[in-house]
């Protein structure tokens, strides 16, 4: 009786060393590359909201009762917890082996310099399964107006103090819906879909990532790029124009062209100008 006795207690012990071992395979802030060390840009003077997609596998077979995962701020070793999500009800049951969501995390106005971090921790029954497990990346805190402020514009890499549209470059603001933009005129302008963003420019265009406060501080804003625009050359005269809702503008030169990256060879051929309205030159 005592031999079997031993043989079940062996056989619990190795149960729950086999349960210790889960991994947190990806954790980065939404719109960031979950493989690699990024940044986040805070609202000086403001609390900032971002959201964390994360996913917890398990390694091996058994089950874990529960999990804890959290999002942390860390600045000179000092360890604040933004969010802790401890999911008591979701059971890690034999066949499940991997758990995927997204976290709303407010970051305090007071945090505005260190960097943000995942860490994670799982338990079978009352057993830790061992002390929280950062994560491999982190996301460093910049813009707040203390410690490192945007040392080079993703765009137009001037002084960071001077705001410009960058005419002819593209964005891409991660934090809404990847809505892709152009400088042009000024503005930053918002292509509302693809036919109409590679119906117009190259395909191999660089495409530079971006958030709210870039654009903001780059801006201002301005009209959309709608689905009734085009490139159109003129068989009689060769000129090639950029057409929106029926106004022409002129395309004045191959150097205008590579600027605002127009593809010329997707110009749609027209037979005179007659009945259009003709806007400014692009030079």
């Amino acid at each position: 009786m005592k031999r079997i006795f031993y043989i079940l207690l062996l056989f619990s012990l190795y149960s729950i060393s086999a349960n210790a071992t889960a991994t947190l395979t990806r954790s980065n802030i939404e719109g960031k590359s979950p493989y690699t060390d990024g940044t986040l840009t805070v609202t000086p003077g403001s609390a900032t909201n971002f959201r964390v997609q994360f996913s917890l596998t398990r390694d091996n077979s058994g089950n874990f009762d529960y999990y804890s995962l959290q999002v942390v701020h860390i600045n000179n070793a000092t360890v604040t917890v933004l969010k802790d999500v401890t999911n008591l009800d979701y059971g890690w049951g034999t066949n499940s082996f991997s758990i995927d969501g997204i976290i709303a995390v407010v970051l305090p106005a007071d945090k505005q310099t260190g960097e943000i971090r995942v860490r994670f921790n799982a338990y079978n029954g009352q057993q830790n399964l061992g002390n929280y497990i950062n994560s491999n990346y982190k996301y460093t805190l910049i813009g707040g107006g203390v410690g490192p402020v945007d040392p080079v514009d993703p765009i137009d890499p001037v002084d960071p103090g001077v705001w410009t549209v960058a005419e002819g470059n593209f964005t891409r603001n991660t934090y809404d819906n990847n809505k892709v933009y152009i400088g042009m005129n000024g503005k930053y302008r918002h292509i509302e879909d693809a036919n109409t963003l590679y119906g117009i420019f190259k395909k191999n265009i660089r495409i530079v990532d971006s958030w709210d406060g870039f654009l903001a501080k780059h801006g201002p804003l301005g009209a959309p790029i709608g689905p009734n625009t085009r490139l159109v050359e003129d068989t009689n005269t060769g000129m090639v124009y950029y057409q929106e809702n029926g106004v022409l503008r002129y395309i004045n030169s191959p150097e205008a062209a590579n600027k605002y990256s127009f593809d010329l060879k997707k110009a749609q051929k027209i037979q005179g100008t007659a009945g259009y309205t003709f806007g400014p030159t692009f030079y």
